[in-house]
């Protein structure tokens, strides 16, 4: 009797012990090697303060039955969506990390300050334009925010005589009303700046 006592703490011991040894363990995307399988468009990026920045992936297709997880270690610093757009908050500095199955990759984001050379710029393929009654010209002017081109700004314009010129938004093309000269400006603005540019236009008949 005493024997059976015995023998059964022994065997719920061995049962606990089971047991934790079938729990599973988190995995620790710190402590996981980078794979072959599967890697980001760069190790290393630098952003500034309320930026965005596309991180592209590249993974195996033997991966393709696992799910992609995005995240970022400080979420104050930055943050990245589903599709691995990063977004910076504040300055300093995180990791965003890719996990596919039990596989990672891993980018350094650095949030910096704003810049004071970030500016709006504008540059048309020339400022000055001969036209005959009745044409129209698309004009095709490149927008800049520092040193990257953007298309989500605002534009408005100011003929010295719409008798003459106007511009056409719909079509993004000067309108040669009448022979004569005139100038055009136009206004370009994105978040709170703006930038003047003038142009000038002589039709013909």
């Amino acid at each position: 009797m005493k024997t059976k006592l015995l023998l059964l703490p022994i065997s719920l011991l061995f049962l606990l012990s089971g047991c934790a040894n079938s729990k599973t363990e988190k995995v620790d995307s710190t402590t996981n090697e980078s794979t072959n399988l599967i890697s980001l468009s760069e190790n290393f990026i630098s952003i500034p303060e309320e930026r965005t920045h596309q991180l592209t992936a590249t993974i195996d297709p033997s991966l393709n039955r696992y799910l992609r997880f995005w995240s970022s270690d400080n979420e104050d610093i930055a943050t990245v969506d589903e599709n691995g757009m990063v977004s910076a908050v504040k300055k300093g500095n995180t990791i965003v990390v890719l996990q596919v199955g039990q596989y990672f990759a891993r980018c350094a984001v650095e949030v910096t300050d704003y810049s004071p050379n970030e500016t709006l710029s504008v540059a048309f393929s020339k400022d000055h334009y001969n036209l005959n009654v009745n044409d129209e010209y698309v004009l095709s002017p490149v927008i800049k925010f520092g040193n990257e081109v953007i298309n989500n700004y605002q534009i408005t314009f100011e003929s010295s005589n719409a008798n003459v010129a106007t511009y056409l938004a719909e079509s993004s093309s000067i309108k040669a009303v009448g022979p004569g000269e005139c100038d055009i400006l136009f206004t370009f603005a994105y978040l709170t700046y703006s930038v003047k540019e003038l142009i000038y236009v002589n039709v013909y008949e």
